[in-house]
């Protein structure tokens, strides 16, 4: 008998010992010289995992990271971006990416690449027309699928929207515990922390599931509570009502408020661009073609008030342009008129761009 578990035991450790290793790629340190080879005239830093293991109808495990590579060149440039690295006879092989080099996730944002099955979701910081370099205030998302050891993107709008699964009660409580009124709205840095990501940058598809499953959440609870209350139990249906008419409004408000609210910063956002586009035509505040256009403005003024005034200098002169006055340019400066000191605003648009003409509109105070 003891020989017989003796022999058992080597059989059981000789079947494990022959089953494939749980191959997670390779190791962090050989990826981590195989970028620095391929980028060696780059400086390579906070280089960070996402994912070790396998996905569907890949030959090999995988590992994806993000990583930054700076001063390539020996210039003052930086990038990050992300990577999909596997092993082939010992040697650490690269998924092919696009032509445009993949934006990669902030440093601190640990989930910043997401995968599910055999597609990866990048979350990313973009710069915003007035941004330097230093500071980008747009927050993206890109979605790509891996296959054949290529890195395709998707179009992430249509793509299979990230199921997110709401516990009824548990949400319910959230809801109950962030409200005092009926129609309150929950800030989205207390919904991110509940949810545990940042839903502003999930698909409509995604929120407006979430927001039905809130729906469905409160009238299930209608109908426990109407149970409840033929059972006699007027606690019970009491409560009930009251978890089912927070989710039903402040619970589902909240939800589409942030659907409604990334709607109107896209639009903004989409606005900015096409006045920054128009304003890159219009001559800047100081320049030559603006003054002197200002002066003309004023002299064949038909206000009599207004064709009195004299432009003797203009000093620091600033640009308020935005999206406020879309299409035009809004200057304000400290002028010395012939009537003293005052401080000026002239706005102006092309009135016809083909002949080089501005229309103006001045106030003076």
């Amino acid at each position: 008998m003891g020989l017989e578990r003796v022999h058992f035991l080597i059989i059981v450790l000789l079947a494990v010992s022959t089953l494939p290793a749980l191959a997670f790629g390779q190791s962090s340190a050989a990826i981590r010289r195989y970028l620095s080879e391929q980028n060696k005239d780059c400086s390579l830093y906070a280089y960070q995992e996402y994912f070790r293991g396998t996905i569907p109808d890949a030959d090999s495990p995988i590992t994806i990271a993000s990583y930054t590579l700076e001063s390539c060149g020996g210039g003052n440039n930086w990038g990050r971006t992300v990577g999909v690295f596997y092993e082939t006879n010992g040697r650490v092989q690269q998924y092919k990416g696009p032509s445009t080099p993949i934006s990669g996730p902030d440093v601190d944002d640990p989930n910043g690449v997401v995968i599910l099955g055999d597609q990866m979701t990048v979350r990313y910081s973009d710069y915003g027309p007035e941004d330097g370099r230093c500071c980008p205030s747009l927050r993206r998302i890109a979605q790509y699928r891996l296959a054949n050891n290529r890195i395709d993107p998707m179009d992430y709008a249509s793509s299979q929207a990230p199921a997110l699964h709401l516990e009824c009660y548990s949400y319910a409580r959230f809801v109950e515990g962030h409200s005092f009124t009926v129609m309150d709205i929950i800030a989205l840095p207390e919904l991110n922390e509940y949810f545990g990501t940042d839903l502003s940058h999930l698909p409509d598809k995604t929120l407006e599931d979430i927001a039905n499953q809130a729906k469905a959440c409160a009238t299930s609870f209608y109908s426990q509570a109407n149970a409840a209350d033929a059972r006699g139990n007027r606690s019970e249906q009491g409560y009930l009502n009251r978890l089912g008419t927070g989710l039903l409004y402040t619970g589902v408000l909240s939800l589409q408020r942030v659907r409604s609210d990334k709607k109107k910063a896209q639009d903004e956002e989409a606005d900015a661009r096409r006045n920054q586009d128009i304003l890159a035509s219009i001559p800047d505040c100081e320049d030559e073609k603006a003054v002197s256009g200002l002066r003309a403005f004023l002299a064949n003024n038909p206000d009599p008030e207004l064709q009195s005034i004299k432009i003797i200098g203009l000093k620091n002169i600033r640009d308020e342009s935005s999206i406020a006055v879309m299409g035009s340019r809004v200057c304000r400066a400290n002028s010395l008129l012939n009537s003293g000191e005052h401080e000026i605003v002239y706005t102006y648009h092309w009135f016809n761009k083909s002949e080089g003409q501005l229309s103006y509109t001045v106030k003076i105070f």
